[in-house]
């Protein structure tokens, strides 16, 4: 839009229009000039790239195929309506082009729409979080959260081996689910913790660490055990995911990446394969998350392994101990210290 253009919109324009809305809609919330002002943000954001929107609408498409999203959404009775409708793909100005599929976008509550005009740095991002939005029925906290983490940046940089262990469709739907680094910021872990305590803390905190994870996985369970020619071996955690109907080993390490730790997972890979694994499911998936690593190194891992394995990294917050723990620790220094001395 030009200047000559944007200098139509002034201040009074606005103000005119939202008393002209709110008295010709009394009932209708929403007409103030701020929120005027995110309306047309919105309209200029998207009507510039009317191509990539409809690739957003493709995909959109494809989400509403899944008899969950439209039985939840619409009910079933409505789907060939609505897809009648997304097939139509009226021709349209790119200038008007955003507006040409208000029912999808209308899947967006407003204030997820503000959100993502606000935050996005570019529409490519802004849709990748309308289809994750819609898709896993996100409150605005945890959009919000989604996009203070990155997600749009991490989801799908996983170094991994899917391109030569899986076929290439499947291969681009595994890396899409996976991401790294996780971000289990919502742990409160002490300063020195071994892998039993992460391990713990995830699996008190499941519900976040399934949210952190992504839609589709279920948890089977924490050490569980699988016996391989009379010997026990237990898995860290194990889940299931429902729509690339898989089994997903996850391993966690609090340091930093070594080359032996992805062997071991893929023997727990094919142990799952060989005792879990029904012949409907997929290849089964390890996850290795670690406190850091070297990709290079986890590239060389790979080489010759036939399992399909990934290795990411975690983000952890650092808390501090409150004035009461520090009270609690400081008095108990001073009681070993006494006894220490009577001794």
């Amino acid at each position: 839009m030009d200047l000559k253009a944007e200098s139509k919109w002034g201040t009074g324009v606005i103000e005119q229009l939202s008393l002209d809305m709110k008295t010709a809609f009394p009932d209708v919330r929403g007409f103030s000039t701020t929120n005027l002002w995110y309306v047309k943000q919105w309209y200029v954001f998207y009507s510039k790239q009317y191509s990539k929107m409809q690739r957003a609408v493709a995909e959109l498409q494809k989400l509403i195929k899944l008899p969950q999203v439209v039985g939840e959404l619409f009910g079933k009775e409505k789907l060939p309506q609505l897809v009648a409708e997304v097939g139509q793909s009226p021709k349209v100005p790119q200038a008007a082009g955003v507006l040409a599929y208000p029912r999808f976008f209308s899947l967006v509550p407003w204030g997820h729409h503000r959100l993502i005009i606000n935050k996005c740095k570019d529409i490519d991002e802004a849709i990748f979080y309308l289809l994750k939005d819609i898709d896993g029925h996100w409150s605005r906290s945890v959009l919000e959260d989604f996009i203070a983490e990155g997600l749009y940046q991490a989801q799908g940089s996983l170094p991994s081996n899917f391109d030569t262990t899986l076929p290439e469709d499947y291969s681009a739907k595994v890396k899409e689910v996976l991401k790294d680094p996780y971000d289990f910021g919502f742990l409160k872990m002490p300063l020195k913790y071994q892998e039993r305590d992460l391990e713990d803390a995830l699996t008190h905190n499941i519900t976040r660490f399934l949210l952190e994870l992504g839609k589709g996985f279920t948890f089977y369970g924490r050490q569980v055990e699988l016996v391989v020619s009379g010997t026990s071996y237990f898995l860290d955690m194990l889940f299931y995911h429902v729509r690339l109907k898989c089994y997903v080993v996850v391993e966690l390490k609090v340091t930093d990446f070594k080359p032996e730790y992805v062997g071991k997972l893929n023997f727990y890979v094919t142990a799952v394969d060989r005792l879990l694994k029904q012949d409907d499911d997929k290849p089964t998936i390890g996850l290795l998350i670690c406190k850091s690593k070297d990709n290079t190194k986890v590239e060389w891992s790979f080489d010759g392994l036939n399992k399909p394995i990934g290795v990411a990294a975690y983000d952890l917050k650092r808390f501090l101990p409150t004035s009461e723990e520090m009270e609690s620790q400081i008095r108990l220094m001073m009681d070993e210290h006494d006894k220490g001395g009577k001794e």
